[in-house]
């Protein structure tokens, strides 16, 4: 078998070297048919490298008559629903009924394999009608949040038709966060599409089914009935059935987070979002159309559900027992509420954001929703009127340490302790009921100025807020033409200071 090197060492002693044919295979132990079949060919290649090209196929005596019959069936399979198709097993079994087949179970298992890797599956184009669909889908990013590195959760919704995509940023993938995003997504839209697809997530479904029936959480079902829009999900991985919401995952980590985003709070970046989106849909053009995709959202906004007049309320809710330290406490963390609540039973309602606790349908307490473990979220106008009862308790308050409070409330308090000790933490609990009345602005104010002054008491305190919440307006002279008739000609005397010696014993004196 000649080889490569040899077929070019042929051609270029005969065509370089100018060596005769016989001297070419007396040199190279090589027939002189061979030497001048590749001197004279010059097409002619090496046999292994056709071999290479075209393989010799080998036929099993066994697998080999029937196996174009399993090819047919696999085929067929192709159009029939995924658990009414062959399985190895059962083609073997047809095999020797049909056709008295021979061979091993195994034999045809190592054949079905072999066919359908030969197989490539077929995807059938799709067109949605305006209004009809939309998908969604989560993904992941870093950004970098008030300076620190952070993960964050990439909610993406697509309407199908007019390729109008939506992309939201949250710290989670809770069903809390899901719902915001959902109404938040219909809002951007301008209305509901008729139907949303979905992949298996379990903030959506509590239990898969046979083929497509799924049992649904109660609260998205809820979700669902508010918005009237119908629930499509895909078959278990089986993600390329919702490709423009996953194609828009991907796309939105590329174009919108590259580089990594620098915000300072999430809202910034999510408003950045939101115009990324709109600049996305004026300047892309919808597949195989001239169309760009806010020409053809415009129409589809016609065919929309209309927005509910009522907003969903987008959270999740569990009840909570208040405890002696007036805490409720939701996942790992511990957030306060109003002192007179300790020992009842309260609603937890836990949004993407911010956690709210609630009674008898009125909200007592509003906290910014943390995100770090075991932590106490505290507030220190829930504190104030058990402090009034506990003065002592307010040198070491934790209330009075958290992050929330300035420090200047701290520094204040410190000196009135040290001047004026018991009666210091009493008066301090006064001012307290100013920052309840009058807020912490302008109660940090009037601490700054009356620290500046060295005026550490609650009167000093006290007028100063009234001062910087009513100012004193300057007096302007009237002039005399607008006085009352009945005042123009009254005249007050001025006071002579000699009168008053009268008063003085004899000889007495001022001092």
């Amino acid at each position: 078998m000649i080889k490569m090197a040899q077929y070019e060492d042929i051609r270029r002693k005969y065509f370089r070297e100018r060596k005769s044919i016989r001297q070419i295979a007396r040199e190279l132990h090589l027939s002189r048919r061979t030497v001048s079949k590749f001197v004279n060919d010059p097409k002619e290649e090496p046999s292994y490298r056709r071999k290479l090209e075209q393989p010799r196929k080998r036929v099993s005596p066994i697998t080999g008559p029937i196996r174009e019959i399993v090819r047919t069936w696999i085929e067929q399979d192709q159009q029939l629903p995924k658990k009414q198709r062959h399985t190895g097993k059962r083609i073997f079994e047809r095999l020797v009924k049909e056709y008295n087949f021979q061979g091993s179970e195994s034999n045809i298992r190592h054949v079905v394999a072999a066919i359908r890797k030969t197989l490539p599956e077929v995807f059938i184009p799709l067109a949605f009608g305006l209004g009809t669909n939309a998908q969604c889908d989560w993904g992941e990013a870093d950004i970098m949040l008030a300076g620190t590195t952070t993960r964050v959760y990439i909610f993406v919704m697509r309407l199908s038709s007019s390729r109008a995509s939506y992309v939201r940023a949250y710290r989670h993938e809770r069903q809390e966060a899901f719902f915001d995003a959902h109404q938040r997504a219909f809002q951007f839209f301008g209305g509901v599409p008729y139907e949303v697809t979905y992949d298996n997530l379990k903030t959506a479904v509590k239990k898969i089914m046979v083929g497509r029936n799924r049992i649904e959480q109660e609260a998205f079902v809820a979700m669902r009935a508010h918005f009237v829009f119908n629930s499509n999900f895909c078959n278990t991985r089986a993600g390329w059935e919702k490709g423009q919401a996953e194609g828009l995952v991907g796309y939105a980590r590329r174009n919108f987070m590259v580089p990594i985003p620098e915000v300072s709070t999430l809202e910034e970046l999510n408003e950045q979002l939101e115009q990324a989106c709109r600049e996305y849909a004026e300047k892309t053009r919808v597949p195989h159309s001239n169309e760009f995709i806010a020409a053809v959202w415009e129409k589809e906004k016609e065919h929309l559900l209309p927005l509910p007049k009522v907003p969903f309320d987008a959270c999740r809710v569990i009840e909570c027992h208040v405890d002696k330290q007036s805490l409720v406490h939701f996942e790992t963390n511990a957030y306060s509420v109003p002192c007179q609540y300790v020992g009842q039973k309260v609603l937890v309602k836990a949004y993407a954001d911010e956690i709210k606790v609630v009674t008898d349908q009125t909200i007592i307490a509003v906290h910014k929703r943390s995100f770090e473990r075991y932590q106490q979220i505290l507030e220190l106008e829930h504190y104030i009127d058990i402090l009034a009862q506990k003065p002592r308790a307010v040198r070491d308050a934790a209330v009075l340490q958290s992050d929330r409070v300035p420090p200047i409330y701290r520094d204040f308090h410190r000196q009135m302790s040290m001047r004026f000790g018991r009666d210091g933490d009493r008066g301090f609990i006064r001012i307290l009921y100013l920052h309840r009345e009058y807020g912490v602005t302008v109660v940090s104010n009037a601490l700054e100025q009356a620290a500046s002054q060295g005026m550490y008491r609650y009167e000093a305190v006290s007028e100063l807020v009234r001062r910087l919440v009513n100012p004193e307006i300057t007096p302007m002279p009237l002039p005399k033409e607008q006085l009352d008739p009945a005042l123009r000609s009254y005249v007050v005397n001025k006071p002579k200071l000699s009168q008053f010696d009268q008063l003085l014993p004899k000889g007495g004196v001022f001092h």
